[in-house]
């Protein structure tokens, strides 16, 4: 299975989406030279999705025909202050940069892509995001709860450590927007929905967590605390933030 971790990583990196300017004006150049074509409802939603022909195609739905055979890659996106919207252009062009990885045949087995779209909140999970854009002119709600804690209390680690023990959602910042994180709550939707497809057959070394920025993390963080088959193989964090 490590060999099939290599042969991912290797794709991922072919198709652009690893050196891909994450977070500025050239994000638009994703993919380039990938399927243009995506029309549809769905092509945002939970479901399946390839390249077939030069055309994205999309399906709903989770179940996978031959679980033992298939090499499941779930794609987790950005967006862990939990946006409402999801459809954004850069989203369009990172589906499009990875729908290539499905389809493979390695060894006797078929690589299959899967667009999570369970773990965003649509906007109703809690993030710290100040004023302005999606989070309106005030902010996000969280934000306006914690803000007046300030978000750097404590400067440097020894000031941290010595007053870690005294610190809690009242009196520390960080700790007061951890009550409603999106971060946290996206992570747990993918365990649940790792579990469920290994409960229709898929091997658990057979999936792989893929991500970008937030959804970078929630790879590292499978990788790290369920893989080498435990729920997952592994996982690619591409530009984790």
């Amino acid at each position: 299975m490590k060999k099939i971790l290599l042969i991912l990583i290797c794709l991922i990196f072919s198709s652009g989406l690893a050196l891909a300017e994450h977070g500025t004006k050239k994000e638009k150049n994703y993919a380039s030279t990938q399927p243009s074509k995506m029309k549809g409802v769905n092509i945002y939603k939970s479901g399946f999705y390839s390249c077939v022909n030069g055309k994205f195609k999309h399906s709903n739905g989770t179940k996978v025909k031959d679980p033992k055979n298939t090499i499941l890659i779930i794609y987790n996106h950005g967006g862990g202050f939990g946006q409402p919207s999801q459809s954004d252009p850069e989203r369009k062009s990172r589906l499009r940069a990875t729908c290539g990885l499905g389809g493979i045949k390695i060894g006797d087995k078929t690589t299959i892509m899967w667009n999570n779209k369970k773990m965003g909140g649509g906007g109703k999970w809690g993030g710290a995001r100040g004023p302005g854009g999606w989070a309106g002119p005030k902010g996000t709600k969280i934000w306006q709860k914690c803000q007046h804690l300030g978000r750097y209390k404590h400067r440097n680690l020894e000031e941290y450590e010595k007053n870690r023990s005294i610190q809690n959602p009242e009196n520390n910042f960080f700790e007061c927007i951890m009550t409603d994180f999106n971060g946290f709550k996206r992570f747990e939707k993918t365990v649940e929905l790792v579990k469920m497809f290994i409960d229709q057959g898929v091997p658990p070394k057979q999936i792989f967590i893929i991500g970008v920025s937030a959804g970078g993390w929630d790879a590292v963080r499978m990788a790290g605390l369920y893989g080498n088959g435990e729920l997952v193989n592994g996982g690619i964090g591409i530009d984790p933030g």
